[in-house]
């Protein structure tokens, strides 16, 4: 059968959130990572040989989230859940070039090839625990683990993300 292997990697995101109180708090996480993978498609006609793809995907996460402290204090563990979608490029063309031309001032009419990309955006959900630590001057560490379920749609098993995360923030 077919099989996907995607390698760790170290990603970046903006996280914004508003405390409703010293337990409960709404965020918006927004995330971006390039890890290398390696795919195997092995084509239904066992006489064809499968196709292998090792490549660098990129992905995109954008979630809503509710934050639990469940204590007060310097160091606070926590829980996360949320809700949200996951866009993943392929980076391997798809289909025949686009040929985009214009006129630049300085250099005249100028043609550019553009290529299309296998990419899916699908549903997320998932969450964290974690534990915060509340730094002096209105700041804070925080170290969690992280599963995130996407929805494949039915076409295929659903995809389960794992991570840890190391933030650093502010509070105002």
């Amino acid at each position: 059968s077919s099989s996907l292997r995607v390698s760790s990697e170290l990603g970046f995101g903006l996280n914004f959130g508003y405390n409703f109180n010293e337990h409960l708090a709404l965020g918006l996480d927004i995330e971006w990572l390039r890890p290398d993978y390696k795919a195997e498609l092995v084509p239904e006609d066992p006489n064809d040989s499968p196709v292998v793809i090792d490549h660098r995907l990129t992905q995109w996460n954008w979630r809503l989230k509710g934050t639990w402290n469940f204590t007060e204090g310097p160091l606070v563990p926590y829980v996360d859940f949320g809700y949200g979608w996951t866009n993943v490029d392929s980076n391997v063309v798809e289909g025949d070039p686009i040929v985009g031309c214009w006129w630049d001032p300085w250099w005249g009419y100028v043609c550019q090839d553009f290529y299309r990309t296998f990419s899916s955006t699908e549903t997320s959900w998932g969450g964290a625990v974690g534990l915060r630590y509340d730094l002096p001057m209105e700041g804070f560490l925080k170290l969690s683990w992280n599963r995130w379920e996407l929805d494949s749609g039915g076409n295929s098993s659903d995809l389960t993300l794992e991570s840890f995360r190391l933030e650093y923030g502010w509070t105002f």
